[in-house]
């Protein structure tokens, strides 16, 4: 996902100037809806892969916020996460993978996951801002609930899955502290 985002992103990229070139030299109505259309998906791509790499990845999972709340289970019970879930993507699976990485670790990236997914949730408002100067409200509306959406599901995946991994986290660490004192 990771290759694939790069690639998008700089298409995206190469699109926009050349878009905005064209309108430059040849203004349109049209054009300008495209150049607008572009920036906005531009916007969303390169917004999330900054907020990715600029969360730092200072979790442990034992941090009040990412404990789950006791009304969690039953909504992701009716929203049927363990359904859809295995058909999400994830930017770097490999980041998550137990025989690579320690538990501790996943959980630190499962929170930064969470973290990020939430920023971007925010972030993903700011071009709201651009319908004062080209107007168009509704359709800078859309994409960011659309963009908003999107996120929103990788955040309930990521709440969903972390806490079987603490949970093992801790019997692993409270039958290690039996052992110590055992000893």
């Amino acid at each position: 996902m990771r290759k694939t985002m790069l690639r998008i992103t700089g298409i995206l990229c190469i699109l926009f100037v050349l878009l905005l070139i064209c309108q430059l030299y040849s203004p349109a109505g049209w054009l300008l809806s495209l150049l607008i259309t572009c920036g906005t998906f531009l916007y969303h791509f390169l917004m999330r892969l900054a907020v990715g790499y600029l969360v730092p990845n200072q979790f442990t999972g034992r941090e009040n916020w990412f404990r789950q709340k006791k009304w969690e289970p039953g909504l992701y019970e009716r929203l049927n996460v363990q359904a859809w879930k295995k058909h999400m993507p994830t930017f770097d699976p490999e980041s998550f993978d137990l025989s690579r990485h320690s538990l501790n670790d996943v959980i630190a990236t499962m929170c930064k996951s969470e973290v990020v997914h939430e920023v971007i949730i925010l972030f993903s408002f700011l071009p709201l801002f651009a319908a004062i100067p080209f107007g168009e409200f509704p359709v800078f509306l859309f994409t960011s609930l659309f963009a908003a959406l999107i996120d929103t599901m990788f955040t309930i995946m990521q709440r969903y899955n972390r806490p079987r991994l603490t949970e093992l986290r801790d019997r692993r660490e409270a039958r290690a502290r039996r052992h110590k004192t055992e000893e």
